[in-house]
């Protein structure tokens, strides 16, 4: 498994996603959640576990990979 955080960014007009990114350590992506939490909205960290072999990250895209799941950019 590899461990990735994603920041997402909630708009403040809509509430919906509006950007992910992603970071390979905490600090990096709480500081950017900071960031965006001072610049013009609120910024979730969350954390995901993605595995390295090819049936489970095609298990996993099935469930995370789509806008609902992870957000967009």
């Amino acid at each position: 498994m590899m461990r990735f955080y994603q920041v997402q960014d909630i708009g403040q007009q809509d509430g919906v996603f509006d950007s992910a990114e992603w970071f390979t350590t905490r600090r990096e992506a709480e500081k950017r959640a900071r960031e965006i939490d001072r610049e013009d909205g609120t910024a979730y960290v969350r954390t995901f576990d993605i595995p390295t072999t090819k049936k489970a990250l095609l298990a996993w895209l099935n469930h995370y990979g789509n806008p609902t799941g992870m957000g967009f950019n």
